[in-house]
C-alpha cells in the first residue's frame, strides 16, 4: 500500500501528509489526526500502525532544521528520480543483460553521464589515444565473457 493512496489523502488533507515527515514532532501530531478520522479511512490507521516503529526510529535519528545543513537531503526523492532514470534506459533492453562484467561497466558509463560529467569527445579521444598506443589493435574478442551456458545475470 502506498501513502498516496485515494483513501489515505481524503482522509487528511495532503498538507499533513507534506509535514508529517519534517520531524518527530510533526509525525506524532499527524498520528493524533490520523487516529481522530480513523472512522472515516481504516487503511490509514493500518498503514500507520505497519510503519509507525520504523517512521518513529529514522525521524529520531534526523537532526533538527536548525542542526543540519541546508543542503543534507532529507529525503531519497532526488535518488528516486535518477533511479528511475536508470530503469526507464535499461527496461528496453532487460532481456539482453546476461553478463556481470559488462553490465556494470555500462552502469558506471551510465552514473557518468547522469551526474554530468560525460563528455564523448574526450571519450573518443581516450579511445583514440589508446587504440594508437597498441599500434590500432583492439584486445582479443570477448575477455569479458561468461562461461557457455552459464550466464553471470541469469540463474
Amino acid at each position: 500500500m502506498h501513502l498516496s493512496s485515494e483513501p489515505l489523502w481524503r482522509a487528511l488533507d495532503a498538507r499533513a501528509v507534506d509535514y508529517a515527515f519534517g520531524s518527530l514532532y510533526l509525525w506524532e501530531h499527524y498520528k493524533v489526526k490520523a487516529y481522530r478520522a480513523r472512522r472515516r479511512c481504516r487503511e490509514l490507521q493500518v498503514w500507520i500502525d505497519r510503519w509507525d516503529p520504523v517512521i518513529c526510529a529514522q525521524l529520531g535519528r534526523r537532526p533538527r532544521r536548525d542542526e543540519r545543513p541546508n543542503t543534507w537531503p532529507v529525503t531519497t526523492a532526488a535518488l528516486e528520480l535518477r533511479l528511475n532514470d536508470v530503469k526507464d534506459r535499461l527496461n528496453r533492453r532487460r532481456f539482453a543483460f546476461r553478463n556481470r562484467q559488462r553490465m556494470d561497466r555500462l552502469l558506471m558509463l551510465m552514473q557518468v553521464e547522469l551526474n554530468g560529467h560525460a563528455d564523448t569527445v574526450a571519450y573518443a579521444r581516450a579511445t583514440r589515444d589508446w587504440l594508437t598506443g597498441r599500434d590500432g589493435r583492439t584486445p582479443p574478442r570477448r575477455q569479458l565473457a561468461d562461461a557457455l551456458g552459464h550466464p553471470s545475470l541469469r540463474k
